[in-house]
């Protein structure tokens, strides 16, 4: 399952509201700071994984699926 698919289940959507802070944008600023990568996907995949560690560790009975790895070829 994607990072996307699940952040929009109802019911982990629920309770990311309750651990994640309210955010809103309040100036429309311009990007100030390039990408620093050729491979934004890379840094993208990083942060799926961080993430699903994190929610793992927070509620260890969480379900995981073998981790896919990808050719960067």
């Amino acid at each position: 399952m994607s990072l996307t698919t699940f952040i929009q289940r109802v019911d982990a959507r629920g309770q990311l509201d309750r651990v994640l802070p309210k955010y809103q944008r309040t100036h429309d600023v311009p990007l100030l700071v390039p990408a620093q990568t050729a491979n934004p996907e890379l840094v993208g995949t990083a942060f799926d994984y961080a993430f699903r560690f994190e929610m793992q560790r927070r509620n260890p009975a969480a379900e995981q699926s073998p981790y896919r790895v990808r050719d960067p070829g």
